[in-house]
């Protein structure tokens, strides 16, 4: 069972759905939590302000990094969450604990180079602009 999960929209915790339930079999082996790890990031960039204090700047953001991923996979997440306005669950690194965001998912780009043996290794899927639900 995935602690991590998903749905189409913002502000849609009711819809979220664990990843290995999104397309049976598609996901199916995403449930154990070393298949998928998170980076989670406080802000998108630090600048030094004018008393030379770094000062956070942007939102909260959160990658998920797949060991692999299928073309059929991709191919489903590329379609399900097209406009890419999204809700997920997923870990706060910085509060220990797992919490619900409506987020903008960004797609990888993925080159042939990224491909072997039909699927693609160590897929980053990110998700920025987090607002706490």
């Amino acid at each position: 069972m995935s602690s991590l999960k998903i749905a189409v929209g913002n502000n849609n915790a009711a819809g979220l759905t664990e990843l290995e339930d999104l397309s049976p079999p598609l996901f199916d082996l995403f449930g154990p939590s070393e298949a998928i790890k998170t980076e989670w990031h406080d802000y998108e960039t630090r600048e030094l302000a004018g008393d030379h204090i770094y000062v956070n700047i942007g939102r909260p953001w959160v990658a998920w990094i797949f060991d692999w991923m299928t073309r059929a996979e991709m191919a489903y997440l590329r379609t399900t969450y097209a406009t890419q306005l999204v809700t997920i669950r997923t870990l706060n690194k910085a509060t220990n604990a797992y919490a619900n965001y409506s987020a903008t998912l960004v797609f990888p780009e993925l080159g042939e180079t990224d491909y072997d043996i039909g699927i693609w290794e160590k897929v980053r899927i990110e998700f920025h602009d987090l607002v706490a639900l």
